[in-house]
C-alpha cells in the first residue's frame, strides 16, 4: 500500500482523454504530492519504511508532473501553472 500512489506495476486500461481535464490543476495536485512525499522522505520522524515507500513514489509522482507539464503546454496555461507552483510552495514554506 502507498503513502499516495500505488506502487505495483499495473497499467491503466480503458478510455482517457487527458485534455477534458484542466492541467494545472492536476500539475498543482501531483506538485502538492510531491511536497509531502519530500516531507516525508527528509523526516527525521519517518520510519525507515515510510521514507523508503516515499522515495519510490516520488519517482511516481515526477513521471506525472511532467505527463501534466505537457498537458498544460498544450492547453496553453504556463502562467497558470507557474502560479499554482508558487502557491504549493508558499503552503510549504519552500522557496
Amino acid at each position: 500500500m502507498g503513502i499516495i500512489y500505488d506502487t505495483a506495476s499495473s497499467k491503466f486500461e480503458g478510455p482517457f482523454d487527458p485534455y477534458h481535464y484542466d492541467g494545472v490543476k492536476q500539475y498543482e495536485k501531483h506538485f502538492s504530492n510531491l511536497m509531502y512525499l519530500d516531507f516525508i522522505a527528509v523526516n527525521s520522524r519517518s520510519t525507515f519504511a515510510e521514507k523508503r515507500q516515499a522515495e519510490a513514489e516520488i519517482l511516481i509522482a515526477k513521471r506525472k508532473l511532467k505527463y501534466w507539464k505537457r498537458i498544460v503546454d498544450v492547453q496553453g496555461n504556463s502562467v497558470a501553472m507557474i502560479s499554482a507552483i508558487q502557491s504549493v510552495k508558499k503552503q510549504w514554506k519552500v522557496k
